[in-house]
This record gives structure tokens, sequence and C-alpha cells, in this order.
């Protein structure tokens, strides 16, 4: 399992990149709990924002991110191209 990020930065904003478990973890809080860590960890060290990013197929990540009070901003184009 892992929560990679970056960490505060200097105007109290934080963000986490991804968010997961291993297949047999999944569906028993542990990603619910490592957001709530990170959060408890922020809060202690007065962050005024913490922002996530989501695949949209990923029902139960954005399930989680609803209770936990994350509020959606308009959707952003990412692209990409594969190289040689």
């Amino acid at each position: 399992m892992a929560n990679t990020g970056k960490g505060l930065n200097q105007e109290g904003v934080a963000y986490t990149q991804f968010t997961g478990t291993a297949r047999e973890g999944r569906g028993k809080g542990i990603a619910l709990a490592m957001k709530l860590r990170a959060m408890e960890e922020l809060k202690r060290k007065a962050a005024k924002l913490f922002g996530t990013t989501n695949d949209p197929a990923n029902a139960a990540m954005r399930g989680i991110n609803e209770r936990l009070g994350y509020v959606p901003e308009p959707p952003r184009i990412l692209l990409e191209k594969q190289l040689g």
C-alpha cells in the first residue's frame, strides 16, 4: 500500500497524488485510514488546503473523498505523448 504526495508548501497547501492498497487489502478501510492520518498530520502542521486527484473510473476513492468533504474543481485535461 502507498500514500504518496508532496509535502506542505509555503502557502499551507498539500496534495496527495496517489492513495492505494494492494488488491487483497481493498474494501477494509485502509485507504480511508491513510487519508485520515494524513489529514490529522496536516492539521497539526496548520495546513490550509489538502487537495487530491482522482481517476474518474475509481468510484471507491471518489466516495472516500466525498465522505471526507473534498469539493470537486472543474476537470483538468492532461495530455500525454508517447515517444518513439
